[in-house]
């Protein structure tokens, strides 16, 4: 990058994407430099900024080399706490996913171990590696040591454990050593293995070890397994889709404060309809079809606006009052005498729940407030009737299938390995509690003690407030409550937003989500506001990516139905409701017509 670039770019570089880049500089000036050879001026250079930068964002260089060091180990601990993750039952698959997360490739590179060993190495930077390291040391020897004392019970082994596990951790150091020594040339493979056959000689008559591949064929009856890939992508299965699950599900439009004034309106369109939702002259919240009765033209155009008298077609000028009844018509003596009842706006089914509308193109089916009543008491304190918008409501189209999204919303299985961030801010125990009479499913987890991630993680950790009107149980809790099939009430302490899935092809969809807070939040609810965001649309991207992926693999030739585990029980619930719906849902082979 050129200067001229860089002086560019630092206007456009928020404060953490510029911390984790002189964070990235300094690996990269420690490898290459050695630790006491690092000056402010070398780093300077390597991303375009003058020591007093530097200094802005991490007041010295002491502060600067910690936190490279704190980078390094967070990331490290993060990933052997993720490869553990699911393997509660099986302390074989758990020792080998330390091994694998040791020889990552992300973390292990011969420029990051440099660091470990620079700090490690100079007596005066050892007592701060002890202070940042230590610890996660300590953890990593005693995760193993745990292991292994499992394994030896599981093979009735009479091995020392405590040699068995300061050897495991000792190879590991070693061929450690030989990826800075050995550099491009290091072979991660061949590390893995070694590890492994390490743990082979320990344990020479375990079957598992390391690892036996099971045949998703044997006893396939008996297997909990997904919906057929052809149901993500059948062109008349979607078509069934829309006539029997998403034309008289309830569908959020709004909440009714960004419509606050009479004449106050939102459009909606969805499966080939089009609707409106408008806060009348006395106060009433309706919803109407977007169809002029008189040429099938829009009435009200735009996403959103205002209109304080009748509501006027712009093709005919035909109005309606805010009631739909029609009041007047261009040219009427053009027409021959006709009831004007007959031709009014086509009234839709309206609910407000909790503050928000919603509307239905098909009616039947329970309501919002019957589905919602098990979460009644702990959605209350929320006060989201009370909430105000905290932005526009936005849209983007992603190529997934509705499933395929819900599928991926509903279990935390790909946390450890598809959002490192959250799973980092966030503690293991996830809740999962599907519910088949509501149709809805409850999820949440709270933050961790020393929440670890990145720096929007971990100052969002640090700075959120207590929320007073909130039970202590809630007020570190992230909370998501879906309503099979089309939303969900992403809930955090500070905020909240809506999500939601319209599905527009097999293997398409648009994707809609509003917040919203209490008005007149707290310095500290503000930024927690602006750092949860961050963080979320993080996992956003890294979702987009996971599902268009998973869509990409649905509709090839590779793939026929999955497997599901205990992590993905809401994924269970989700398919179960669909083929409850449309039994066709558990063929081998979709519909022909």
């Amino acid at each position: 990058m050129h200067t001229a670039d860089l002086a560019t770019s630092q206007v456009r570089l928020t404060p953490d994407i510029r911390r984790e880049q002189l964070i990235e500089a300094t690996i990269k000036a420690i490898a290459e430099h050695g630790l006491s050879r690092v000056t402010l001026g070398k780093l300077g250079a390597e991303v375009g900024l003058s020591a007093g930068m530097i200094n802005f964002h991490f007041e010295n260089k002491q502060a600067l080399l910690t936190a490279t060091l704190k980078a390094l180990a967070d990331q490290y601990s993060t990933a052997c706490e993720a490869a553990v993750a699911g393997h509660e039952d099986d302390p074989v698959a758990a020792l080998l996913g330390l091994i694998e997360a040791s020889f990552d490739t992300r973390i292990c590179t011969p420029e990051r171990v440099a660091v470990w060993y620079a700090f490690w190495s100079e007596s005066r930077a050892r007592a701060e590696y002890m202070a940042i390291c230590g610890r996660s040391d300590a953890a990593f020897y005693e995760e193993v040591h745990q292991l292994i004392e499992q394994v030896a019970q599981k093979a009735n082994s009479t091995i020392d454990v405590r040699a068995a596990s300061l050897g495991l951790t000792g190879i590991v150091d070693a061929l450690w050593q030989d990826v800075v020594i050995e550099r491009e040339t290091f072979d991660y493979s061949d590390a893995i293995a070694t590890c492994q056959a390490y743990l082979k000689n320990l344990f020479p008559n375990l079957e598992n070890l390391p690892g036996t591949v099971v045949d998703a064929d044997e006893n396939a009856d008996d297997l909990p397994r997904t919906l057929p890939a052809w149901a993500y992508c059948s062109d008349t299965f979607f078509q069934r889709e829309l006539e029997r699950i998403h034309l008289p599900a309830w569908q959020v439009v709004c909440h009714q404060n960004d419509i606050p004034e009479p004449g106050d309106y939102k459009t909606f369109e969805a499966f080939g309809e089009r609707a409106f939702v408008l806060r009348g002259g006395d106060g009433t919240l309706r919803a109407f079809n977007n169809v002029c009765p008189h040429r099938a033209h829009q009435v009200l155009q735009g996403d959103t606006g205002n209109c304080p008298g009748l509501i006027r077609c712009p093709y005919h000028a035909w109005g309606f009052d805010h009631a739909g009844e029609l009041k007047a018509i261009a040219a009427q003596k053009t027409f021959p005498p006709f009831d004007n009842g007959k031709f009014g706006l086509k009234p839709l089914e309206i609910e407000v729940y909790a503050g928000f509308i919603f509307i239905r193109f098909r009616p039947g089916g329970p309501s919002l407030v019957d589905r919602f009543g098990p979460y009644e008491n702990e959605l209350a304190p929320y006060r989201f009737a009370d909430m105000v918008p905290a932005g526009p409501i936005h849209e983007e189209e992603i190529a997934a299938d509705w499933k395929n999204i819900w599928d991926n919303y509903l279990e935390d299985y790909h946390f450890p390995t598809g959002h490192p961030d959250l799973f980092a801010l966030m503690s293991m125990d996830y809740v999962r509690e599907p519910d088949d009479v509501t149709r809805t499913v409850k999820l949440h987890h709270h933050m961790r003690d020393k929440a670890k991630g990145g720096w929007s993680c971990e100052r969002y950790a640090r700075i959120l407030p207590t929320h007073e009107h909130l039970p202590a149980e809630q007020r570190r809790s992230w909370r998501y409550y879906f309503a099979y099939p089309s939303f969900a009430f992403d809930v955090y302490p500070e905020v909240m937003d809506f999500f939601q899935i319209i599905p527009l092809t097999p293997g398409r969809s648009r994707l809609r989500f509003g917040s919203y807070g209490l008005a007149s939040p707290s310095r500290a609810a503000i930024a927690c506001r602006y750092l949860s965001g961050r963080i979320n649309m993080r996992v956003h991207r890294e979702d987009c990516a996971l599902v268009t992926s998973v869509q990409k693999g649905l509709e090839s030739s590779a793939y026929d139905r999955g497997l599901l585990g205990t992590k993905e029980i809401a994924v269970a619930a989700l398919h179960r409701w669909v083929c409850a719906d449309l039994p066709e849902a558990d063929k081998q082979h979709p519909p022909t017509q």
